[in-house]
């Protein structure tokens, strides 16, 4: 009868064992579970918060870094009421724009996005889109062409694009980083418009309201105008690309006073000119 001991050593002999393996799959599951989280999207990764410059307004969105451009521009568009479709942004260099979907499947990290990034936003809002199409359908029936020559009066005699002065620049075609550009549109001006050249080269303007300036960066040298000394804004379509425009800062009484960009996106022109005080 002394055999009846030997089972009852060996049960609390096994528990100790189970016990003592109990940590280490435990241990594994947590490394497990802490391996798998910064793959698991949006809502494991790491989320950062971007600046997005919309129509002079900068609004804060927080995103996930692992998450594709597609769900940046989404968001952007329900805190600024930019479409989608329309909608470009820019951070030292393209990072989306309407006609090209490729760059909606990288992820913010892959586009090379950090947090507290200041985006630049470009687009149109649904009521403007809509001002868009009217102005589309009147243009079929002439009654466009008719409100730009009352709006624009005497400035609609002579075309632009027959004169020497301009066909000159305009022969060396668009630039490659125009802006995203329709016509007709009502899009607000951004803080900075690129991709322009005037007679010399390639040209950006920046509206700095607080300053009462515009400033005119070329690769020669940059100027400050103030607001105030622009007399007037005119401006033509190119033809060919409607969508842009010569843009003429009357800074003087004289035809030689007025200073010439080309490329300008149609639809900032209202609201640049706004800016300016036209």
């Amino acid at each position: 009868m002394e055999a009846d001991p030997a089972p009852a050593a060996t049960a609390p002999a096994a528990a100790p064992a189970a016990a003592a393996t109990s940590p280490e799959r435990s241990g594994s599951a947590e490394a497990a579970g802490s391996s798998s989280s910064p793959g698991a999207g949006a809502a494991g990764g790491e989320v950062i918060t971007v600046r997005a410059v919309y129509a002079g307004a900068t609004h804060e969105i927080a995103v996930g870094l692992d998450e594709p451009v597609a769900q940046l521009v989404s968001k952007i568009a329900t805190k600024t009421k930019c479409t989608a479709a329309t909608m470009k942004i820019m951070l030292k260099g393209l990072l989306c724009a309407p006609n090209r979907p490729d760059l909606l499947l990288r992820t913010l990290r892959q586009a090379g996005v950090a947090n507290n990034a200041k985006l630049l936003v470009v687009g149109s809002t649904a009521s403007q889109l809509m001002e868009a199409i009217s102005a589309q359908t009147a243009a079929k029936t002439g009654t466009f062409s008719a409100a730009a020559d009352e709006e624009e009066g005497e400035e609609a005699m002579q075309d632009w694009n027959d004169m020497t002065v301009h066909k000159r620049v305009l022969s060396k075609g668009k630039p490659a980083d125009a802006q995203f550009a329709y016509r007709p549109g009502q899009d607000p001006c951004p803080p900075s418009i690129f991709g322009m050249m005037d007679g010399h080269g390639k040209v950006r303007f920046s509206i700095k309201l607080d300053e009462g300036q515009l400033v005119i960066s070329t690769n020669e040298n940059t100027k400050k105008v103030p607001l105030s000394s622009i007399r007037d804004v005119v401006h033509r379509p190119i033809r060919g690309h409607e969508e842009y425009l010569i843009v003429g800062l009357v800074l003087g009484t004289t035809a030689q006073s007025t200073y010439y960009v080309y490329w300008f996106p149609a639809q900032n022109i209202n609201s640049f000119k706004s800016f300016i005080g036209m």
